[in-house]
Parts: structure tokens; C-alpha cells; sequence
């Protein structure tokens, strides 16, 4: 079943957060280079997260909105791309700029973790 509220403007609204939240990330981390060294393999291996969690973010998202505006729509599909693109959400819950859309459900779901098994806790999102 489709979550409440979910719709392509909804989803395009999140995936846009976050590809900001991450770009704002990425920046912040480069104030804390020398501009000599930006294009270093070190400086470069750093930003490959949050620019990779952006990208997870809008990939997620157009498949997501092409599931929703498909016909027939694939509600396993659906369920699952908007869990990816939560998760990608996640680090930046406590945003206040958070779609309204999607803050409710992020809220509910904080917390959610299980143990790795090697030191440390992993956040794990399910449908």
C-alpha cells in the first residue's frame, strides 16, 4: 500500500532537500581545505559521500516519480524507492526545512537501528 500523502511533488520536494542538504556538506567540508588542495585524491575520496548520497536521492526519486505516475503503478516498487530515498533523507531529519510531506514519516522512523555486529550501529530503514 502506498504511503499517505506520497506524490511526485512530494518526492522531487525531498530528493531536492537533500541533494542541497549534501551540496551545503560539501562545501562546509572544502572550507576546511586549502583551495590547492581541492582537487587532491584525499579531498576527492572525502566528497564521494555526500555527493554519492545526493545522487542516491535524485535517482530514487525519478524512478520513484515514474512509478507513481505509471500505469499500472508497481505499489512494491513504489514502497521500496521511497524507503531508498528516505534513508538518503535520514541524516538530515532534524532539518528544519524538511518537506512537510516527508517530515511525519522521518520522525516516526528515527531511531530505527540494529547492531552491525562490529562495534557499531548501522540505521535501518524498512518497509
Amino acid at each position: 500500500m502506498r504511503p499517505p500523502l506520497l506524490t511526485a511533488d512530494t518526492v522531487r520536494a525531498l530528493a531536492t532537500f537533500v541533494q542541497a542538504r549534501t551540496q551545503e556538506g560539501v562545501e562546509q567540508l572544502l572550507q576546511h581545505v586549502s583551495a590547492d588542495q581541492h582537487d587532491s585524491p584525499g579531498v576527492t575520496k572525502l566528497l564521494r559521500t555526500p555527493r554519492a548520497l545526493g545522487r542516491a536521492a535524485d535517482l530514487a526519486a525519478r524512478e520513484l516519480e515514474g512509478e507513481l505516475l505509471g500505469d499500472p503503478v508497481d505499489e512494491n516498487a513504489v514502497r521500496l524507492l521511497w524507503w531508498t530515498l528516505l534513508n538518503t533523507a535520514h541524516p538530515f531529519r532534524a532539518h528544519p526545512d524538511v518537506p512537510a510531506g516527508a517530515r511525519e514519516v522521518l520522525e516516526a522512523t528515527a531511531g530505527y537501528r540494529r547492531d552491525t555486529g562490529q562495534g557499531g550501529n548501522e540505521l535501518i530503514l524498512t518497509p
